[in-house]
């Protein structure tokens, strides 16, 4: 700020010097030239009447020039340097003692009362009379509010001298005083541990009080966050029992030994608690990955079609082993911009669940719909469907639904959500065909400047 405001005092000030310069070169010029014309018709009346008394028109024009410089003597104003020539008949019969500031031709014989070409700050006027052969010429130097030379910049310079420390300091202090709130709240964060995101107090200054709002809003965003964290351990580490639980029995089934049948099933036993172990693992860094992703763009034109072909291809084998049929319906190709990674594990969970939780012997359908600005993945089961005031309950971690007998982490639709916005979609959860099963929906927002392919 001080900074700032030094450039601005520096731009004014530099302002004013351009308009004082500009304004003594062509207004005060022009009145410098108008009273060297009046000087020089002066001059001339009094060389007409006596063309023959040079040393008298001498006398009487250093008497004059006395007296202006002691009337600005005693009024303290500037004496302004002023040069005078006269001639009779082309030759000089007087000059003033100042040194001419530059070199002026030969004067002029014929009758004239024009100005004379000077150079710098400057003015001049030239009258001539044919009659009795006189001839006058006043150069005059030009006399602004101020004098724009050199050795006048001083002038120019003490306001900014003296006034700068006179509007910095109480500026400096201003600022200084006015940041002092703001130092006490740096303060306050500064001695809080890393575990203290209480809010902080509310701040009397207007000014302050959006700061301290957003703080505390951040804070209670962080607050919820570690607490969702520390739900989540405290879930997966819940979920995680039983599997371990089933591993440690059936590794001591197996250490010990037994008969034949003991054996096998103990080591099915085992292979069921690493496998849903895995899977819970395998769900559980997903979820993380995709928590902590930051899409900052879209991915890739990907064929959506082709991609829910495979993964369909990929589910056939569990599906059959239960007697599922997989049913596919959808466009030649869905081209959308999709992060392919996310867009499998989506696809892979809403499959396995539609798998998982249908009964035997039943269908599982997967459509595709497009328009010019939309598209939609729809996944069909016929199984138990979800309740109504449970679909949104169902989005969060390790939740299952209540009497559920499917073995599952509880992982699967949380995912499915995380994985949907990622690819700037959103998940619907509707009754299926007449009002059993389950229809999944994930609607694609397609960008503006784009068209589904």
């Amino acid at each position: 700020m001080l900074g700032g405001f030094t450039i601005v005092m520096l731009c004014i000030w530099g302002s004013v010097l351009a308009w004082n310069t500009y304004e003594t070169k062509t207004e005060h010029k022009y009145k410098t030239e108008q009273d060297a014309k009046a000087t020089a018709l002066q001059l001339l009346a009094i060389s007409q009447a006596m063309p023959d008394q040079p040393e008298r028109i001498g006398g009487i024009i250093s008497k004059i020039n006395e007296a202006k410089l002691a009337f600005f003597r005693e009024n303290n104003f500037y004496a302004p340097t002023v040069h005078i020539q006269i001639f009779r008949h082309g030759v000089l019969i007087y000059e003033s003692s100042e040194k001419a500031p530059f070199k002026l031709g030969p004067p002029t014989t014929a009758d004239v009362s024009r100005p004379i070409t000077t150079q710098g700050l400057w003015a001049g006027w030239e009258s001539s009379d044919a009659t009795s052969g006189i001839n006058v010429r006043v150069v005059h130097e030009v006399v602004g509010r101020y004098m724009v030379t050199i050795a006048s910049m001083t002038y120019y310079l003490l306001p900014l001298i003296f006034s700068a420390p006179l509007m910095l300091i109480p500026l400096f202090f201003s600022i200084f005083m006015g940041l002092r709130p703001l130092q006490n709240i740096v303060t306050q964060l500064g001695k809080r541990s890393a575990s203290d995101l209480s809010p902080l107090p509310p701040s009397p200054y207007r000014e302050l009080s959006p700061l301290v709002t957003s703080v505390n809003g951040l804070m209670k965003r962080l607050l919820d966050r570690l607490e969702r964290e520390k739900e989540f351990l405290a879930d997966a580490a819940h979920e995680m029992k039983t599997p371990l639980a089933v591993i440690q029995i059936n590794a001591a089934t197996l250490l010990k030994g037994g008969d034949k049948q003991t054996l096998e099933e103990a080591a099915h036993g085992l292979n069921q608690g690493v496998a849903r172990a895995t899977h819970t693992v395998h769900q559980m860094l997903a979820l993380a990955r995709f928590d902590s992703a930051r899409v900052e763009a879209p991915g890739p034109d990907t064929d959506l079609v082709e991609l829910v072909r495979g993964r369909l291809a990929a589910a056939v084998n569990v599906a059959m082993a239960r007697g599922i049929e997989l049913e596919f319906s959808s466009p030649e190709r869905c081209m959308l911009p999709l992060h392919r990674e996310s867009m499998i594990s989506l696809i892979d969970n809403l499959i396995d669940n539609a798998v998982k939780y249908s009964p035997a012997d039943s269908r599982v359908t997967a459509s595709i719909a497009t328009h010019e600005k939309h598209a939609s993945l729809t996944i069909t089961d016929q199984g138990p469907g979800i309740p109504k005031h449970l679909r949104t309950k169902v989005f969060e971690r390790f939740y299952r639904m209540p009497d559920q007998e499917q073995e599952g982490s509880g992982l699967g639709l949380a995912i499915a959500e995380k994985a949907a916005a990622m690819n700037r979609a959103n998940i619907r959860l509707e009754a299926g065909p007449h009002g059993s099963g389950l229809a999944v929906t994930v609607d694609f927002h397609v960008p503006a400047d784009q068209e589904v392919a």
